[in-house]
């Protein structure tokens, strides 16, 4: 029996030197990037360049890039029709690409897998089912579905049902060896981020979990409720006495069964909730299997991680077409989403790969067939969804790979899967108003003291450019890096040099859709 759902996605998450050939209409050659205030090359940028829009677009960019106070920046802007580079600065510079590594992601998967291919999650069995028992185990089969939501694991139990079983009497086996399991996408960031929740051929809900609170009363009249979702049997939340825990902390404690019981301190603000990676992907989406059936009123033992050899299929799900998930994994720039689509294009060029820099390492070397730029050791990336401060990328990297798309048959399509300035994804909130909305397409990458924007353009004369914006403080990256502590939230400063850079970032592409 195949389940086919279309759902929405649920709980969204939200040194290469310059191409010598290329021929430049402008170019600002300012060497020696690293030793010049940033303010300064934005005043050159904003002042100095042909076609700057107005006064007000000047002071943007030169005040922008000021209040950085630190830091590089590096830019390439191109013409796909004609091969020219309009505008550049640094653009071999190698920078931390943070999420716009997903761009590359993106386009191998289209081009590798295909942008009908749908991924499938299997139940097997290798027993009859007589008067409503399965006499024998039950496998769920994972491929690598990076979409796979509570709604979908319903469906399968709902068909299973249909099938007339009540109970299983064998195992639940979990098989997610289709593709590597790794339990955090990179080691050096932080552990309990949800953004760098872990991965494997049998993901859900994107492997994190949600865990809320809600303070009643006051003095000793005050109660805290607690809710998790999604809702599982191994996942608990328990409120600990005062002074046990710091306040507003939660300490995740996980057993050896994958299970986490969240202890939420008792001394803590009014209502909130916090997202948490899953200890073990795999083992949680038995976990969720095995919810849903209870449910469905179908008895299921504990999940456990297994291989079930010759069964029958009983039930198949459909993952929404390929084309769907790059759409929603750029939108909304979900890492985990990325990784998986990255491990199957790996697995299908060269085999499964045993990490996600090797699958990294074969994705970044097929693209350098198609984009020579991409070859040698100036392009290195420690994974396929861009969370690491190990990979680096350079502006004309970036720009050529969007070039070479642009210039398929698919480049269309492709482009039109990006975040819409103004309009969708990461971008809703900026190149918005009359002037601009609609008019940028691209992907943005963001860490503490990184920002990169990469996309493309379609200027007020008609034209489509593609550009790549890269900003990085290196130093103050390495001391966030160094900094003690699990979750190292954003602080205020790494905020403002965050929103700066995207000031500087959005002033540039807003002069050249005006200039060009």
């Amino acid at each position: 029996m195949r389940a086919n759902l279309s759902l929405g996605l649920k709980n969204r998450p939200d040194p290469t030197p310059p191409d010598k050939a290329r021929a430049s209409c402008w170019r600002l050659d300012v060497h020696l990037l690293g030793l010049i205030p940033i303010y300064l090359i934005a005043l050159l940028i904003a002042v100095g360049s042909a076609g700057v829009a107005n006064a007000e677009d000047a002071r943007s960019i030169s005040a922008g890039a000021a209040a950085l106070q630190s830091g590089q920046i590096g830019f390439v802007l191109l013409d796909p029709q004609t091969n020219q580079v309009l505008e550049s600065q640094a653009s071999g510079q190698s920078f931390i690409p943070a999420s716009t590594v997903k761009l590359l992601t993106a386009w191998m998967a289209l081009k590798v897998l295909g942008p009908a291919y749908r991924f499938e999650t299997r139940l097997t069995t290798n027993g009859p089912i007589v008067d409503g028992t399965l006499h024998g185990d039950l496998c769920i089969v994972g491929t690598g579905d990076p979409r796979l939501v509570m709604d979908d694991i319903r469906a399968l139990v709902a068909n299973l049902g249909s099938l007339g079983i009540k109970r299983v009497e064998g195992r639940l086996l979990v098989d997610d060896g289709a593709l590597p399991l790794l339990l955090r996408l990179d080691p050096t960031q932080p552990a309990q981020s949800p953004t760098n929740a872990g991965v494997g051929a049998l993901s859900s809900e994107f492997n994190r979990v949600t865990v809320g609170w809600a303070q009643r009363g006051k003095g000793k009249g005050k109660t805290v409720s607690t809710w998790i979702s999604p809702e599982a049997d191994n996942l608990r939340a328990t409120v600990v006495k005062p002074g046990i825990l710091p306040r507003d902390a939660i300490n995740p404690m996980v057993d050896s069964h994958g299970g986490t019981t969240f202890e939420l301190a008792a001394d803590r603000s009014t209502s909130g909730a916090l997202a948490f990676p899953v200890a073990d992907p795999g083992l949680q989406t038995g976990a969720l299997f095995k919810t849903a059936s209870r449910e469905a009123g179908i008895q299921m033992p504990e999940p456990t991680r297994g291989t079930l050899v010759g069964g029958r299929v009983l039930v198949v799900h459909d993952s929404p077409p390929l084309s769907e998930l790059v759409t929603d994994m750029l939108h909304y720039s979900n890492n985990q989403m990325a990784e998986l689509l990255g491990l199957a294009t790996a697995q299908r060029l060269a085999g499964q790969p045993s990490s996600l820099q090797a699958a990294a390492q074969v994705v970044s070397e097929a693209l350098a067939r198609d984009v020579p730029v991409f070859a040698g050791k100036s392009a290195f990336l420690a994974n396929l969804s861009g969370l690491s401060a190990r990979s680096r990328l350079t502006p004309l990297q970036l720009a050529s790979l969007l070039e070479m798309a642009a210039r398929q048959p698919e480049g269309n399509a492709f482009m039109a899967m990006l975040a819409e300035g103004g309009l969708s994804g990461t971008l809703r909130g900026r190149l918005k108003g009359p002037a601009m909305a609609g008019r940028v397409h691209a992907k943005t990458g963001t860490m503490a003291y990184v920002s990169a924007l990469a996309g493309y353009a379609q200027t007020q004369s008609g034209r489509t450019l593609v550009f790549a914006i890269m900003c990085l403080d290196a130093g103050k990256r390495a001391a966030y890096d160094a900094a003690a502590g699990d979750r190292k939230p954003l602080d205020g400063p790494a905020l403002r040099w965050i929103e700066n850079a995207k000031a500087v970032q959005d002033s540039l592409v807003s002069r050249w859709i005006q200039a060009y």
